[in-house]
């Protein structure tokens, strides 16, 4: 039977969460001395995938601060079980990423723990994964693909969606971890090759433990990350927020803002850009150089649907309202909502007119769809 939790220990957890990703000790001792949820935090630091990085934090905090001997100990085992797993996905991925090598064929691991080393210094540092997922050129997808399977993955076809077919093919093997082999880098930019052979252009080559592949560079990893964010209600899942904020603290001195605003701006890319840097530092305190958010400052109403999801209880609830009204209404509607340059755009984004969808289901679909547009916008009141 699940009893109501009180709201002001909820509301106190979910901000030692965020604290404790970014570790400030003085707000940490002072909502654990006001209260907690001790295992609302559990469950939910589990659930980021993040627990590294916050077992750290708290480990320090409970130096001053009354912290139970049994929460450290369920997040220290937890993080040792997934660096064992990431562990294993570091040593597979380096295995795709030579046979890729020894055939010339470049290769940029995208997420994953790679990015873990490079971003938290630990493989584990973002959790695991559910799949590798690996960027090859276009040119080199079918013999990439051929490689897969001469090492034993198989080509995973049930429940790929339509447009997925046009920009990755998923392969598993039994005992090892799933393989996304993409060509480009999110299926709502596929009109924009310029996008991925900007990418190719400025790839960096790197190597690690005798392994040559190449790597995004940072002002182009932030584009991506942001696009990626938007993208299939992504922006639910705290670490993907966690990965902007990290990679812009770690490069905030080499970052050329300027230059990241106009690409963003060119590839029509500038809304997603703005809600990632906007969830960033609203949740996590990301810092920013004045002027950035207000150069890419969207329009009133997409300032408001913005504005409405960005909050802790979208993050942790999944009974939050407007934590549904993403998942079930906006999940693949928002980048193309935030990346369209007017109202009237917008509005035939969430309501196509009936030839688009047939007259059967056009009304049921107006009417649902307006009813959850509202919910969605005026539920951030109500929470």
């Amino acid at each position: 039977m699940n009893f109501p939790r009180n709201k002001r220990l909820i509301s106190n957890t979910e901000k030692l969460i965020l604290i404790c990703i970014r570790l400030n000790s003085e707000k940490a001792h002072a909502l654990i001395a006001e209260g907690v949820d001790w295992k609302f935090f559990r469950e939910n630091t589990i659930r980021t995938g993040l627990c590294s990085v916050i077992y750290d934090s708290l480990k320090e905090i409970s130096r001053k601060s009354r912290v139970p001997e049994y929460i450290l100990t369920i997040l220290k085992t937890t993080y040792q079980y997934t660096a064992a797993k990431a562990n294993a996905q570091y040593r597979e991925t380096l295995s795709i990423l030579r046979m890729f090598q020894e055939k010339n064929i470049p290769a940029v691991p995208l997420k994953g723990v790679i990015m873990a080393l490079c971003l938290y210094g630990d493989v584990a540092g973002r959790g695991t994964s559910a799949d590798i997922d690996i960027l090859v050129e276009e040119k080199n997808k079918s013999e990439a693909a051929a490689l897969l399977e001469k090492a034993g993955y198989a080509f995973y076809d049930s429940g790929m969606t339509e447009p997925e077919r046009f920009w990755q093919h998923s392969y598993t093997k039994r005992g090892s971890c799933p393989v996304d082999l993409h060509w480009t880098i999110s299926p709502y930019i596929l009109a924009h090759d310029d996008i991925v052979k900007k990418l190719w252009e400025n790839a960096e080559l790197c190597q690690r433990d005798g392994v040559s592949y190449y790597g995004l560079r940072e002002d182009q990893l932030l584009l991506y990350l942001s696009i990626h964010l938007t993208g299939d209600a992504h922006l639910l899942r705290l670490r993907y927020i966690c990965d902007i904020d990290a990679l812009v603290r770690k490069d905030k001195g080499t970052l050329c803002w300027e230059k990241i605003t106009g690409e963003a701006k060119r590839y029509g890319i500038s809304g997603s850009l703005y809600t990632a840097l906007l969830f960033s530092k609203k949740l996590l305190g990301t810092p920013l150089p004045d002027g950035v958010m207000k150069e890419l400052e969207r329009g009133v109403f997409k300032r408001l649907l913005i504005g409405s999801l960005t909050d802790e209880r979208v993050i942790f609830s999944r009974n939050s309202r407007r934590r549904k009204f993403i998942d079930r209404f906006l999940k693949y509607l928002l980048f193309q909502i935030l990346e369209t340059n007017s109202l009237r755009s917008c509005l035939y984004i969430l309501f196509p007119p009936k030839e688009k969808i047939g007259k059967r289901t056009y009304r049921r679909r107006f009417l649902s769809g307006i009813s959850k547009f509202i919910y969605g916008i005026i539920s951030k009141h109500r929470i």
